[in-house]
This record gives structure tokens, sequence and C-alpha cells, in this order.
């Protein structure tokens, strides 16, 4: 099935002041990159539905104002 994580409105840096743009995205790919090397899918502008047994169980990783661009399935 795996393990599936998302990125808050707090991950993307908006909260503090960052000496140049480069380091804000600089800071969000190094996010990112940990969790791939912890094992996780980061989901991005994505939903799965998980089906183990009989409920399925949905999750989503939006940013604003951003709509669905694709919906897998994982079992």
């Amino acid at each position: 099935m795996g393990k599936f994580s998302v990125l808050g409105n707090h991950d993307y840096g908006d909260y503090i002041q960052w000496e140049t743009p480069d380091a804000k995205q600089a800071n969000l790919r190094q996010l990112k990159q940990v969790h791939t090397e912890i094992g996780f899918r980061l989901l991005q502008d994505e939903a799965i539905t998980l089906q183990k047994m009989v409920s399925p169980l949905s999750f989503s990783g939006w940013r604003t104002g951003v709509r669905a661009a694709s919906t897998n399935t994982a079992t």
C-alpha cells in the first residue's frame, strides 16, 4: 500500500522572511527530497484512493487554486 504524505501551507515557507526567492524555493525542494529519502510518496496536486478490505480511504494534496490533475487508486 505504501506511505503517503502531503505538504501543508506552512511547508511553502510563506510565514518567514527569506533572503531571496531562490532560497525559499531551495528550501521547498529540499523538503520534498526529504519526503522521498524517508520513503514517503509526496502527493502533489493529485489524489489517491486506498482500497483495503471494504472501505476506501481517499487522500489528496493540493496547492491553493489547483484543481484535480489526476486520481490514482492504490491497493
